[in-house]
């Protein structure tokens, strides 16, 4: 822990909870000192250049303490689909706290796929930052985490926050750029999860991450 006040006792689930990421560290380092790659693609036209940390001759990596929301899990993603459609033919590796509330559950992924895909992948998240360009995407990483399709009524569950009588609004309620994008009351998410643009948006940026990584 740092020095007081930050080392008192108030801190000391938070230290507890980060030392049970340095096995996973420890595991990396085995491994030898990772390497910095440069990036410089040319995909649809967009040229994509860059500079990717943390490459270990096995996998990209990433240790995070504090929880693996879906807004840190695309950054990694993004960076590793960089690296892999360059030509390094490597894993992703990610670690850090469950992105779940109220819990300091420690999560692993992994995952790899290989060039082609991932210079499609790549394309993909192109041609969806164009589209953001041009007229406002129906997206954020936090309505991302909050949906989970395996649950019961999943839709239902995270449309009704998003409702003017909603016990619990949802954050992003306090968001003037994502009230526009809202629509009517009775449902701002769309009508259904197949018809909503929030879903199909979410499908569409970080389905492939999710199909890609799972559980270590």
């Amino acid at each position: 822990l740092p020095p007081p006040p930050l080392a008192n006792v108030d801190y000391a689930d938070q230290a507890q909870a980060v030392n049970t990421l340095l096995p996973i560290w420890q595991a990396w380092k085995i491994e030898g000192a990772p390497t910095t790659v440069d990036i410089d693609l040319g995909i649809d036209g967009v040229r994509v250049t860059g500079r990717v940390p943390q490459l270990w001759p096995q996998a990209l990596r990433r240790l995070r303490t504090g929880k693996l929301k879906t807004r840190f899990r695309l950054r990694y993603w993004i960076d590793y689909l960089a690296v892999v459609a360059a030509g390094h033919d490597v894993a992703l590796e990610m670690a850090g706290f469950a992105p779940k509330k109220k819990t300091l559950e420690v999560a692993h992924y992994a995952g790899n796929i290989d060039a082609p895909a991932a210079t499609a992948a790549l394309a993909e998240l192109i041609a969806v930052y164009r589209a953001g360009q041009r007229r406002p995407l129906p997206y954020h990483p936090d309505l991302d985490d909050e949906y989970d399709p395996d649950q019961n009524k999943a839709f239902d569950n995270v449309s009704y926050r998003f409702k003017p009588d909603a016990y619990f609004p949802h954050h992003l309620m306090r968001d003037p750029y994502f009230l526009r994008l809202l629509g009517d009351d009775d449902a701002p998410l769309g009508e259904s999860a197949e018809q909503s643009p929030f879903i199909q948006a979410i499908e569409t940026i970080s389905g492939p991450m999710n199909a890609a990584l799972t559980t270590v």
